[in-house]
C-alpha cells in the first residue's frame, strides 16, 4: 500500500510528506504544514475492498474546533453554513457518528482526493478564528466590499482546474485588459503558514494551466503579524510563480495593483 500510494502522488508532486505504515490497511500521511499549537497535519489512508481507498482525518479537525472553544451546535447558523459550503466546494463528508472528515476514492484518484481532503481540513480549522461578533464580517467579506467600493470587476470565490483535474480554489478572480487574471486569496491568520505553503504550492501547480498573477491579502490588523520575512522568502522562490503579498493595513494605498487594467 505505501508504494502504490507514495508512487500516485510522486507522479503527481513531489512533495514534503512521510508515510508510516499502521498495520496492513491504515497508512499514515504526515504533511508539513504547522498549525499554531499543534503538530503537522495527519490524513489517514484506510485500504477498502479492490482498489479503493478510505481517506479520513481520523477526527482531528472537529476535535481541534473544540479545544478552541467552537462547538458547532451552539454556534449561530452561520457558522454551521459555512462549514456546509467548505466540505461541499471540496466534496468531503463528515461521519457524524465519530466526527471524521473522510473521502471515498480509489487509487487512481488518490492525489486529487488526498488534496482535496488537506484543503478542506486547513479551511474548516479557520473557523476557530472567526468570532461571533465578527461572523457577517469576515476577512473575506470585508475584502470584497473594498472591490466593490473601488469598482473593481471580480468574481466571488472563483475555482480552476489545473493538471490532472485538481481543483484549486480562491477568493477572488479579477479579469485584466491584458488577458492576465488576478488571483487572490486572502488569509485571516496572518501567521498562519500552513495557509501561505498552500497557496505557494497551488500556484506552482497552476502556473501551467492559466495565465494569471498571483496576490494574497493578509489580516495585519487583528493581531502583530511576526511571519513577514519568511513569507517574503517562500513567495519568492526560484522555479515558482511569485506571489505578491499585501497586509490589510496598506490595501488602500496599494488597491490600484487590483484594477481591471
Amino acid at each position: 500500500m505505501s508504494t502504490d500510494l507514495k508512487t500516485k502522488y510522486l507522479d503527481f508532486l513531489s512533495d514534503e510528506i512521510s508515510y508510516k505504515e499502521i498495520n496492513n490497511h491504515v497508512m499514515k500521511i504526515t504533511f508539513p504544514f504547522l498549525e499554531e499549537g499543534f503538530d503537522s497535519l495527519n490524513i489517514y489512508a484506510e485500504t477498502k475492498g479492490g482498489n479503493m481507498i478510505l481517506l479520513t482525518d481520523n477526527g482531528w479537525t472537529m476535535d481541534n474546533l473544540k479545544s478552541r472553544g467552537l462547538m458547532l451546535d451552539s454556534q449561530p447558523p452561520k457558522k454551521k453554513l459555512i462549514l456546509e459550503e467548505i466540505l461541499a466546494t471540496f466534496c468531503v463528508e463528515i461521519d457524524k457518528q465519530e466526527e471524521k472528515l473522510v473521502i471515498n476514492t480509489d487509487i487512481e484518484k488518490y492525489a486529487l482526493s488526498k488534496h482535496r481532503l488537506l484543503q478542506a481540513i486547513l479551511k474548516v480549522n479557520h473557523l476557530a478564528s472567526l468570532a461571533d461578533v465578527t461572523v457577517k464580517t469576515a476577512f473575506h467579506e470585508l475584502i470584497y466590499q473594498k472591490l466593490v467600493e473601488k469598482g473593481i470587476l471580480f468574481t466571488d470565490k472563483p475555482s480552476f482546474i489545473g493538471k490532472g483535474g485538481m481543483l484549486f480554489p480562491f477568493d477572488f478572480a479579477i479579469p485584466t485588459r491584458n488577458h492576465k487574471e488576478i488571483l487572490i486569496r486572502t488569509i485571516g491568520r496572518p501567521n498562519d503558514l500552513s495557509q501561505s505553503k498552500l497557496l505557494a504550492r497551488d500556484a506552482a501547480l497552476l502556473k501551467n494551466t492559466k495565465t494569471a498573477e498571483f496576490y494574497v491579502i493578509i489580516d495585519d490588523l487583528t493581531q502583530p503579524f511576526t511571519i513577514e520575512k519568511e513569507l517574503q522568502t517562500l513567495f519568492t522562490e526560484k522555479k515558482k510563480p511569485q506571489i505578491h503579498c499585501i497586509k490589510l493595513s496598506e490595501l488602500d494605498e496599494k488597491i490600484e495593483r487590483l484594477l481591471n487594467e
